[in-house]
């Protein structure tokens, strides 16, 4: 993607009145404002893709970590029941890290590398404002020194420095009326691009989770026996029974004997 902010405008166009003049020198600063805070949302959601994109591949790595070390552990060796939910665990956890890596590089191509690629857009509109500012210091200093050639004495020398400074002055003044304008054209369409821009990258983000989480869903009733007696008892049943098992455990309380 690439966007030119600096396409100039006739001459014609840069001949406006000093209430227009106001006018447009108050929209600049508000484009700009606004510019400033799609750019902060842009980095914050850039990062925060990025984290989640890491995120989902380290749970997946510690999951798996979690049910190799347990699948190792002398408790499930001796324990058959035991070992074949673990198995069944780390099998899914398997399926799941596959699953992980496709989420990751679909967000990638389709989220991360396009708002990249929208914050190297604000670089060329950053570009800009920055030529923009440029000309903004010029004309205060072109001011300063007419003003300065206009209080000294009216020598031939000094009437030649003030015509310079005051031609120079006229043209740089004109560049900079064309350059607000263009500014204050393009800010707002480059702001109002962003959600025809980003809105395909959220659809394919949306649909690239319900993916991966239908997935993991069926890959975690096809290798869990723990859910096989699912219809002699309700969810809220099995609840209620794994607590009573836990206050059984609390309940219990080692004694040495006299």
């Amino acid at each position: 993607m690439s966007w030119n902010p600096l396409k100039k405008l006739s001459k014609s166009q840069s001949m406006v009145g000093s209430q227009q003049v106001m006018n447009i020198n108050d929209n600049i600063e508000t484009n700009i404002s606004a510019l400033n805070q799609a750019e902060v949302t842009t980095k914050k959601l850039y990062k925060e893709c990025k984290r989640l994109n890491d995120c989902i591949l380290s749970v997946n790595r510690f999951e798996s970590k979690m049910t190799t070390d347990l699948s190792n552990s002398v408790l499930c060796q001796e324990d058959s029941q035991l070992r074949q939910v673990v198995e069944e665990w780390h099998t899914f956890t398997i399926e799941s890290i596959k699953n992980g890596e496709e989420l990751a590089t679909i967000m990638r191509k389709t989220v991360i590398e396009p708002l990249k690629t929208w914050q190297m857009a604000f670089i060329e509109m950053r570009a800009a404002i920055k030529k923009y500012e440029q000309m903004r210091c010029d004309l205060q200093k072109l001011n300063q020194k007419k003003q300065k050639y206009t209080e000294k004495e009216k020598t031939s020398q000094n009437i030649v420095k003030l015509m310079n400074i005051t031609e120079k002055l006229s043209n740089t003044q004109q560049d900079y009326n064309i350059e607000t304008q263009v500014l204050n054209r393009d800010i707002p369409l480059f702001i109002e691009s962003r959600v025809d821009y980003f809105q395909p990258s959220l659809a394919a983000l949306i649909r690239s989770e319900t993916q991966y989480w239908g997935s993991n869903v069926t890959s975690f009733k096809e290798h869990n026996s723990m859910i096989n007696d699912k219809n002699d008892f309700t969810t809220a049943d099995y609840c209620k029974r794994q607590s009573q098992r836990l206050d059984q455990i609390n309940k219990l309380s080692i004694v040495s004997n006299d």
